[in-house]
């Protein structure tokens, strides 16, 4: 059977969520959080891959998106525009994973961690189920270069968890936890510590999903999972 290999750039937004991809010749791999994705996109998009995918944690604002589930939306709102995703690769990508999705499922990207309110407000928004804070920007960049593009997210905080207003202040512009700001609101309101236990356990249940989802980018093209058509319509994509 003739397969033609994916050559995937993944874009996350951690440095942690990195560490879990294996980096091959058919599978480049950035970080960058927030707008920093956009640098990171850059980079990934000199390699000549043949599809981009943003990859990580997101935040649900849909009451049925719970902790840990898997997302492949087909579109990406921001507060100004709506972008579609690549019907084909999310396709391939759901069928890899084994995941049951409408496929009208959108995400918005905003460009800071939102609460509780906003949430709210943004589950207003048609179809659009949960939120992340790179997508739009590696679409964008994805899309000037005419570079299919697909998401694949796991849900962390869900509306039955928000991430509360102290561990969100306790996040630098790179994503990275400021000890000292989270130890002082631990000081400060000692109940807190028991949002950090809740957090610790969304976060496990969550990476369970991010590494079934890591092991399958890497192992995809050593998957015989497609038919010869659809291989041959990815080859022409």
């Amino acid at each position: 059977m003739y397969k033609k290999k994916i050559k995937i750039g993944i874009i996350v937004g951690l440095e942690r969520e990195k560490k879990l991809l294996n980096k091959t010749d058919f599978l480049i791999v950035e970080a960058g959080y927030n707008k920093n994705a956009i640098g990171a996109s850059k980079k990934v998009l000199k390699n000549d891959v043949d599809v981009v995918v943003s990859f990580g944690l997101a935040g649900s604002i849909d009451k049925n998106l719970k902790n840990g589930e898997i997302i492949i939306p087909s579109f990406i709102v921001n507060h100004q525009k709506k972008r579609f995703t690549s019907e084909k690769f999310s396709k391939l990508f759901i069928s890899i994973l084994n995941i049951q999705q409408k496929f009208n499922q959108g995400l918005y990207t905003s460009n800071k961690i939102e609460n509780l309110n906003t949430l709210n407000k943004l589950n207003k928004i048609k179809n659009v189920s949960a939120v992340d804070m790179e997508s739009f920007y590696i679409l964008e960049e994805s899309r000037n270069k005419k570079i299919p593009f697909c998401c694949i997210r796991v849900i962390f905080d869900d509306l039955d968890f928000n991430i509360p207003r102290f561990i969100s202040k306790s996040i630098d512009g790179d994503g990275k936890v400021i000890f000292k700001k989270l130890i002082e609101g631990i000081l400060k309101e000692p109940q807190n510590i028991k949002f950090l236990f809740v957090m610790f356990k969304y976060y496990l249940r969550a990476k369970t999903n991010l590494k079934k989802v890591s092991r399958a980018l890497s192992d995809i093209n050593g998957q015989p999972i497609l038919s010869f058509s659809l291989w041959i319509s990815f080859s022409i994509f």
